[in-house]
């Protein structure tokens, strides 16, 4: 297990003009957080189980990790993992093979994870979720 030391400036009371300057970006943070948190999502239910995986942040938080030991740990049952594909160059829903496809084309998380399970991607993940219960796949990680 890794150690670290809490870095000095958590407990130090930052400059006045370090305030000045980081607040703007507070703001523009806090405003798309709040308008985020009130979007009205329109949800359409899978008949598959499905276990979502999120953050408050974007990159870097550990998300496609906890995605991989969920894998792990229900490789006994059909489970399929749906995503996005973020930086890659097609719209399509794929069904991703890592002998086939480039990160290009998938995604590099995607291409990363279907080492685990089978990985499916596309920009509506209901349209990946019926795509992947037609594939006989009853468990979906998002």
């Amino acid at each position: 297990m890794i150690f670290l030391k809490t870095p000095k400036f958590w407990s130090e009371k930052p400059n006045f003009a370090l305030k000045v300057a980081l607040k703007p970006i507070s703001e523009i943070y806090s405003y798309v957080s709040t308008k985020n948190y009130f979007k009205d999502y329109k949800y359409k239910s899978a008949k598959s189980r499905v276990v979502a995986i999120g953050g408050i942040t974007v990159g870097g938080s550990g998300k496609t990790v906890v995605v991989q030991s969920i894998c792990e740990i229900l490789k006994r049952r059909k489970i399929a993992v749906l995503s996005r594909g973020f930086g890659r160059s097609s719209d399509e829903i794929l069904r991703v093979d890592n002998k086939i496809h480039s990160y290009k084309e998938a995604g590099d998380e995607p291409l990363a994870l279907s080492n685990s399970a089978p990985v499916y991607v596309g920009k509506d993940r209901s349209e990946s979720a019926k795509l992947a219960e037609r594939d006989g796949f009853n468990f979906l990680i998002l």
